[in-house]
């Protein structure tokens, strides 16, 4: 299930910010699982079923979802993606060395001694971005 609000925060960006990209740092196969289930398909079969990649769903490019072995490697993809924005729920990965500084960082949930710009939820964010939309 979306997390409330993430639909029309999707719609809003791939309105008025371009490209939309999905970075995942996501394990490629479930260690504990004896059937050692393919995490990055089931996340693309998750996204398909909820539409994310249908035209007249969320709309958004599947060449344009990255997944990442690890938070470094996550790190890199947003730099070689120039992202002017990057959302993350870990202030780990917003705070790491390398991301870029031009970037604006937002921070979902998490720590609110982060220093991180942050909101609790899609739609705080989405005001955030778009309030001059």
């Amino acid at each position: 299930m979306l997390f409330e609000g993430v639909a029309e925060f999707l719609e809003k960006c791939r309105r008025h910010a371009g490209t939309v990209a999905i970075v995942s740092h996501k394990t490629e196969l479930a260690h504990h699982d004896p059937h050692l289930t393919d995490l990055r398909a089931a996340a693309l079969q998750w996204m398909e079923g909820n539409r994310f990649f249908d035209a007249t769903g969320l709309g958004l490019d599947r060449g344009n979802v990255y997944f990442e072995g690890t938070r470094d490697e996550k790190v890199r993809r947003i730099c070689a993606l120039q992202c002017d924005l990057f959302v993350d729920d870990l202030a780990e990965v917003l705070g790491h060395a390398e991301m870029p500084a031009g970037c604006r960082k937002i921070l979902f949930g998490g720590d609110p001694q982060s220093g991180f710009e942050q909101y609790a939820s899609w739609h705080e964010v989405c005001d955030a971005i778009f309030r001059t939309s």
